[in-house]
């Protein structure tokens, strides 16, 4: 078992098609449109992912990435050249890169050495976003953390 994201990525139009069409039409229950809601609720709460967000919106508006409220973006209707779009698409990545919002997520000492201890009794990277009711990419980070000391 794996925690995912490593499998085929070269779906074809058909797959791709009846992927789509299973999809259509299902509804969420509440109990999860529910617990959608808390954990965003929760996660907005801390001041510093919300601070990191605002830097975020206004450093792409700046770049003129994005468009500000209302207004169409100044590059609306312009065809860049090739050359242009990989320069963008590159900085981009590079900024999201080292502006992650779950690096600015304080987990408590004692949460973690838990995390830590359940890692090395056996219990995978999965059952253990399950259990601490963080997201995998957190616990990817304090694993990580953890086996470089």
């Amino acid at each position: 078992m794996t925690d995912g994201g490593d499998g085929n990525t070269n779906f074809s139009n058909e797959l791709k098609c009846r992927i789509s069409n299973s999809l259509k039409g299902k509804k969420q229950s509440e109990e999860t449109k529910l617990k959608r809601k808390k954990t965003l609720t929760e996660t907005w709460k801390n001041e510093n992912l919300r601070q990191l967000k605002r830097n975020q919106t206004n450093e792409l508006i700046r770049l003129c990435v994005i468009g500000t409220k209302g207004k169409p973006s100044k590059k609306k209707g312009i065809k860049l050249e090739q050359s242009i779009k990989d320069k963008m698409s590159t900085s981009k990545k590079e900024y999201f890169k080292n502006n992650k919002p779950h690096n600015f997520i304080e987990i408590d000492l004692q949460i973690k050495n838990n995390i830590y201890s359940d890692f090395n009794n056996g219990i995978n990277k999965f059952r253990l976003h399950k259990k601490y009711n963080l997201c995998r990419s957190i616990i990817e980070r304090l694993i990580k953390e953890y086996e470089t000391k």
